[in-house]
């Protein structure tokens, strides 16, 4: 009975081990010139960075662009601006989140195209020049454009939100290819982001604390509460580390949190607790 117990519980912490938060999570709020960095499920540090710089591509430093595709400037992975800059070519407006796969592209969704205008997913290089229409979103589905974006680099796929709670699985050719629902809170998901270490997905609704972890089947993982984060408002960009590779990354699972230290430590005290009534 006692080592079924054991491996239960091991089997509880190797779950909990494997998919909890285990990159940092880059958040922007291009209105309020701010950078968020969430770590562990806690707000860890929060940087200045520039007017609307929104969408972001983070490989070995963070690249932030302009909302409008005017400009562009890099920070290294603690926030701190590495004084590169560059011009671009304007010509878009309102691009909210973007993503990279790393290795050629990045990837970008517009929203709120006025009058009789289109919304699009943009494609560039991995240093957000050389601009370019991948597809234009159905108005039918996509009234108002896209608010998150993030690449599946195992599926070659990208993953999409509108302004609610739904989540798109989409074909590099602009072909709807699964939807499903993330929580049934009001408010629009946003700030997607592909965790490499975890070969998962996170995703925060924005005017709020709440994160959300899932996987490409759309199965929800866990929801963290960031406490403070939602006293910041507008955070529409979102990201987390990748490095380039073709290859599907292996699943990180030899490193506990503290959470999964503390859940180990319970175990073991309980097991210790319970041990004679089980000898009997």
């Amino acid at each position: 009975m006692k080592i079924r117990l054991l491996i239960t519980l091991f089997a509880v912490l190797f779950a909990v081990s494997a998919y909890a938060q285990q990159q940092d999570y880059y958040l922007t709020d291009g209105d309020s010139e701010t950078m968020f960095i969430v770590r562990d499920g806690q707000l860890q540090d929060s940087v200045t960075t520039f007017n609307l710089g929104y969408p972001i591509a983070i490989m070995d430093s963070v690249l932030l662009y302009h909302r409008d595709a005017v400009e562009g400037r890099e920070y290294d992975l603690s926030g701190n601006p590495t004084g590169f800059t560059w011009t671009g070519p304007g010509g878009y407006s309102e691009i909210l989140d973007g993503t990279t796969d790393g290795v050629q592209y990045n990837y970008m969704v517009m929203c709120c195209a006025s009058g009789d205008g289109d919304n699009y997913v943009l494609r560039s290089d991995l240093q957000f020049e050389n601009l370019e229409v991948l597809f234009t979103f159905d108005e039918a589905d996509f009234p108002d454009g896209g608010a998150g974006i993030v690449y599946d680099p195992v599926g070659g796929q990208l993953f999409i939100t509108a302004f609610d709670n739904q989540i798109y699985r989409f074909s590099l050719t602009g072909d709807v290819l699964e939807q499903f629902t993330i929580d049934s809170a009001s408010g629009a998901l946003c700030c997607l982001a592909y965790e490499q270490e975890t070969d998962t997905f996170w995703a925060a609704r924005n005017s709020s604390d709440m994160l959300y972890q899932f996987d490409r089947q759309g199965n929800t993982l866990d929801s963290v509460a960031v406490d403070g984060l939602e006293s910041f408002g507008n955070i529409w960009g979102g990201g987390m580390q990748i490095t380039g590779t073709d290859a599907p990354p292996p699943l990180a699972v030899d490193t506990l949190s503290w959470q999964s230290l503390m859940l180990l430590l319970l175990a073991m005290a309980a097991i210790g607790w319970f041990s004679p009534a089980m000898r009997r």
